[in-house]
C-alpha cells in the first residue's frame, strides 16, 4: 500500500495562533525528520483544542498531549517499540488534569501488548489494578477515544503501509477495558481515512509522517495541522489552565441546553446541546446541504410532550420524540421521529412520525451558538443569521 502526499491548497495555507504563545501553520515543504520532535495542533474552527509533540526513534515514542477540552489536561508518553516488527510493545502513560482550585490531580498506566492480549495496568486514581484485554494482531497502544492523537493514528498508518491491503484492521487499546475496532482505509491512493465514532477521519501523509488530519466528514470537525513555528508546549498547560479557572477556557464545544415553554396547556421539552459557530460557515457547512441533521450536537433532539401537539402539519400524541432537519436548496424540513434514547448520528427514516416545512428568516444579530425556542405560537431553530421556524400548538 503507497501512501503519497496531495494535500488541497487550502490545507496548506490554514496558520493558527495559539493563546499568542506561538504561532503555527500547516505546511507540506517541511523538513521533518523521523528522530525530530513534531507538534501538532488541533483546532475547532477558530478554537485550539489541543496540542501534541511527540519524537519518533527507531525505538521509543515519547510525547506530551496537551488538551483543552472540555478541561484543561496533559497526558506524557513513551511508547517502546519492537526493534524487529516496529510494533508498539509497551505503552507507558501519565495524565495530569487541572482543577478548579488550580491544582493537578494525576493518574497513569501501563499498556503492554502480548501475543493476543494486552495487559493493562492502571497504577493509580479509583480504578487502580491491571486487567487483560483481549486483541489481535493488528493491536495498536493508544490512549483512548481512538484515535485521539497523532501519534497512534501515525502509528497505525505505518503499520497498514507495510501490508498490500486497501484497508488494514486496526485495533487501538488504551487504559479501558476493551480494544476499538478500527481500520486504516486508502481513499485515492493519496489519503488514508481511520474511522472517528463511525464517520471517516481523513490523514495525509509523507513518508510515513503524518503531516494533516482532517475531521471535516465526522461530528467533531476538528482540523489538525502540522506546526512549522513551534508554540511554548511547557507553557500551555497552566495558561490554559488559569483560563479554565476564570471560566474563559474552551468547556464543553457543544453543552447541554433545555427549551421549556406552555403550548395551549401542553408542557413542552426540549432537551439538545448547543454547537458554536467558531468562525466557521453554518449553512451548508457545518449543517450540511442535502443530509439529515442531528438539530444540534451530540445525543439526538427530544421533545417531550405530556398533552397532544401539532408542530406544523404533524400530530404528535403525548410522548417523547427526536427532532431532525433537512435544509435543501434554500428550504427547511423538521422531521419529528419516533425512536428516542439515541446519539444523534443514528437516525432511522423508518421511524418518521412525520415531515413538515420550515419557514427562514433574518436575525439582526448573529448567534455564536445554535438554539431552540418557543414563543408567540412558533417553534424557532437560531443559528448565525437565520432563523428557521415552523407553527406549534395544543391539539
Amino acid at each position: 500500500m503507497r501512501l503519497k502526499l496531495r494535500i488541497p491548497g487550502s490545507i496548506v495555507a490554514a496558520t493558527v495562533a495559539v493563546l499568542g504563545l506561538g504561532a503555527c501553520a500547516g505546511d507540506e515543504s517541511g523538513d521533518e525528520g523521523a528522530n525530530d520532535a513534531r507538534t501538532y495542533v488541533s483546532m475547532l474552527g477558530e478554537d485550539t483544542l489541543g496540542i501534541e509533540r511527540f519524537t519518533r526513534t527507531e525505538s521509543t515514542i515519547e510525547g506530551t498531549l496537551i488538551s483543552r477540552n472540555p478541561n484543561t489536561h496533559t497526558v506524557t508518553y513513551t511508547a517502546q517499540l519492537d526493534e524487529a516488527t516496529g510494533r508498539i510493545r509497551r505503552l507507558d502513560a501519565e495524565m495530569s488534569r487541572a482543577d478548579s482550585a488550580g491544582g493537578w490531580s494525576r493518574e497513569s498506566w501501563t499498556v503492554e501488548v502480548g501475543e493476543g492480549v494486552a495487559t493493562v495496568t492502571r497504577h493509580d486514581g479509583e480504578n487502580a489494578g491491571t486487567h487483560e484485554v483481549a486483541i489481535d494482531s493488528s493491536a495498536v497502544a493508544s490512549l483512548g477515544r481512538a484515535p485521539v492523537s497523532v501519534f497512534a493514528m501515525e502509528q497505525a498508518i505505518r503499520e497498514a503501509a507495510a501490508t498490500s491491503h486497501e484497508t488494514h484492521p486496526v485495533q487501538f487499546v488504551s487504559h479501558r477495558p476493551r480494544a476499538a475496532d478500527n481500520a486504516v482505509t486508502v481513499v485515492a491512493g493519496d489519503t488514508v481515512s481511520i474511522s472517528y465514532f463511525g464517520n471517516p477521519m481523513k490523514v495525509w501523509t509523507r513518508d510515513g509522517t503524518v503531516v494533516g488530519v482532517s475531521g471535516a466528514e465526522t461530528t467533531m470537525r476538528q482540523e489538525v495541522r502540522l506546526a512549522t513555528t513551534q508554540p511554548d508546549v511547557d507553557a500551555l498547560p497552566d495558561a490554559w489552565a488559569a483560563m479554565d479557572a476564570r471560566g474563559e477556557g474552551l468547556g464543553t464545544p457543544s453543552p447541554a441546553a433545555t427549551a421549556t415553554a406552555s403550548v395551549g396547556g401542553a408542557e413542552v421539552e426540549i432537551r439538545y446541546s448547543r454547537p458554536a459557530k467558531r468562525g466557521r460557515e453554518i449553512w451548508g457547512n457545518l449543517v450540511p446541504e442535502g443530509a439529515v441533521w442531528r438539530t444540534g450536537a451530540n445525543a439526538a433532539t427530544h421533545l417531550t410532550t405530556n398533552r397532544t401537539l401539532r408542530i406544523g402539519d404533524v400530530r404528535m400524541p403525548a410522548g417523547t420524540y427526536t427532532l431532525w432537519s433537512l435544509f435543501e436548496g434554500g428550504r427547511g424540513t423538521l422531521i419529528v421521529n419516533e425512536q428516542t434514547e439515541q446519539w444523534g448520528t443514528q437516525y432511522d427514516e423508518a421511524r418518521d412520525l412525520g415531515r413538515t416545512a420550515l419557514t427562514r428568516s433574518s436575525l439582526d444579530e448573529a448567534g455564536e451558538r445554535f438554539m431552540i425556542s418557543i414563543s408567540d405560537g412558533m417553534l424557532h431553530l437560531d443559528w448565525d443569521t437565520t432563523r428557521w421556524s415552523v407553527p406549534i400548538r395544543a391539539g
